[in-house]
């Protein structure tokens, strides 16, 4: 493990969505994020993926251009357009510096072009989750037996996690 690379401990119930239609490439990334320490959700379709991410939060998203159902870029600017923050990371085949200067304008947070480095694909990902944490609230709020964890994106009450909708959890951290 190197000197600075997080551990996989930190990484732990770190919900990261992975919309990839690659029926070899998304179960690989997804069983390399949980040797990572993530807790990764594979998804192969736009459609779920936006239909998820109402449900549930990731501290990261990591999304495919070409999708069997629509862009990956029209699943990005949905969800920025819905006020979304989750860092995206576009994981593509599309390698011009077009592709990647509109990726980025679309709403991505970062870009990265097939054929990858899984350890590089890391090493963004806890950049991400990383700048996140450090521009929102990252302490656990403790108010009696209720505690708001926003690094988790999870609110306990005597221990126990109260479900909430991702729109739930963002008004409660205003």
């Amino acid at each position: 493990m190197a000197r600075n690379e997080p551990h996989a401990e930190d990484r732990r119930n770190l919900a990261v969505l992975v919309v990839e239609d690659d029926e070899k490439l998304g179960p690989l990334v997804e069983r390399g994020l949980a040797r990572a320490g993530f807790a990764p959700w594979l998804l192969g379709t736009g459609r779920d993926a936006l239909e998820t991410t109402l449900a549930q939060r990731f501290a990261a998203i990591v999304l495919d251009i070409g999708l069997p159902d629509t862009s990956g870029l029209d699943v990005c600017r949905t969800l920025r357009d819905r006020g979304d923050i989750t860092p995206i990371l576009v994981l593509t085949a599309a390698s011009s510096v077009p592709d990647r200067v509109l990726g980025l304008n679309t709403g991505a947070d970062d870009y990265m072009v097939k054929p990858f480095a899984f350890d590089e694909l890391v090493a963004r990902l806890d950049a991400l989750v990383r700048r996140r944490l450090k521009v929102g609230y990252s302490e656990v709020v403790t108010v009696g037996d209720l505690e708001i964890d926003p690094r988790r994106n999870q609110v306990r009450r005597a221990g126990v996690v109260i479900p909430l909708r991702p729109q739930e959890f963002r008004v409660l951290m205003v």
